[in-house]
């Protein structure tokens, strides 16, 4: 708390430090990352029948903030950038909804025909 606070004041090093670039665009992904990192890290161990080496691990990590920052793009901006409308809601654009959706089932679908044999598992 205390150091959220110190951030508010510019005349702080804390406050210039979490201010950068870097460290705001680290705080955008964050959230992202934190939705798809089990995900990645609990379906490769299912992939591979195995625990995952150290490399291994980092790899499906990589894949998982892959996965956030497009998460990032193509579902957070376009729902934070919607103009409000008359009445203080949110207006989408109608033409990204179906696309963002589109994805979603094709992802969905890619992981269901993933390439391992579901049955070994059981």
């Amino acid at each position: 708390m205390v150091l959220l606070h110190s951030g508010a004041e510019e005349r702080f090093r804390v406050g210039a430090l979490l201010s950068t670039r870097g460290m705001v665009g680290i705080g955008l992904v964050s959230y992202s990352f934190y939705l798809w990192h089990w995900p990645a890290l609990v379906l490769g161990r299912y992939a591979m029948l195995r625990e995952p080496h150290p490399t291994e691990a980092m790899g499906l990590l990589l894949v998982a903030f892959v996965l956030a920052v497009f998460s990032l793009w193509y579902v957070e901006t376009p729902f934070r950038a919607a103009t409000p409308d008359i009445h203080g809601g949110r207006v989408r654009c109608r033409r990204s909804v179906p696309a963002q959706l589109s994805s979603v089932a094709a992802g969905c679908v890619g992981i269901g025909w993933s390439p391992f044999d579901s049955r070994a598992m059981w």
